[in-house]
C-alpha cells in the first residue's frame, strides 16, 4: 500500500478539478495535407469537457545583444480527466490541436491551440498530462 489511500488520492484530484480555470473541450489530430502541403481540417478524436489548469507565463531571454520576449502556455489535465489527452501520444502530438475554454477572465473564451509538446506525470497521486501549447486561434 502506498503512502496515500485511493480515497485520499481521489479527494486530491477532486480538489484540483474544482480549482480548474479552464475546460478541455476537444482534441483533434491533424487533417490530411492539402495539395500545397498545409495541414487540412483537423479531425476530432475526442470531444467532451475535462477540467484543467491553464497557465500563461511571460519569459525573457537574451540572444546576443537582443532581448527576446516570449510567452509559454501550458494546459494540465489531472487523473481520469486526463485520459483524453493520452490520445495525443506519439509523433502526431505536435501537429494535434486542442480546443480550450478559458475561464480565467470575466467571460469564458474558447480558442484552438496547436500542441507543441506533451508530458505525462504518473507517480500514483496527482497523475496528469501537461500539454505545451502554441498558436492560439479562434476555433
Amino acid at each position: 500500500m502506498g503512502i496515500l489511500s485511493s480515497t485520499e488520492i481521489a479527494s486530491m484530484v477532486e480538489t484540483v478539478n474544482q480549482l480548474a480555470n479552464a475546460n478541455l473541450l476537444e482534441i483533434a489530430s491533424p487533417g490530411p495535407l492539402e495539395p500545397n502541403g498545409d495541414p487540412g481540417t483537423p479531425v476530432v478524436v475526442w470531444e467532451g469537457e475535462a477540467p484543467c489548469s491553464l497557465e500563461r507565463a511571460q519569459h525573457e531571454s537574451n540572444v546576443g545583444e537582443r532581448e527576446d520576449q516570449g510567452k509559454d502556455t501550458t494546459l494540465k489535465v489531472f487523473d481520469a480527466a486526463g485520459a483524453p489527452s493520452i490520445e495525443l501520444a506519439g509523433a502526431v502530438a505536435n501537429a494535434s490541436t486542442v480546443v480550450v475554454e478559458d475561464l480565467t477572465g470575466g467571460e469564458p473564451v474558447t480558442s484552438r491551440w496547436t500542441v507543441k509538446g506533451t508530458e505525462r506525470m504518473a507517480d500514483g497521486t496527482l497523475d496528469n498530462i501537461l500539454l505545451t501549447l502554441d498558436g492560439e486561434t479562434t476555433p
